[in-house]
């Protein structure tokens, strides 16, 4: 695991992210739009 896995200035696109942001990006999407 990376020390600085993501951070303010990351890339939190969901396509061309790291994994984590990426996965941040996707779960936060998914409790606004209340999918399982």
């Amino acid at each position: 695991m990376p020390h600085k896995p993501y951070g303010p200035n990351d890339n939190f696109h969901e396509t061309t992210s790291h994994v984590i942001p990426g996965l941040i990006t996707r779960f936060h999407k998914a409790k606004l739009n209340k999918d399982n």
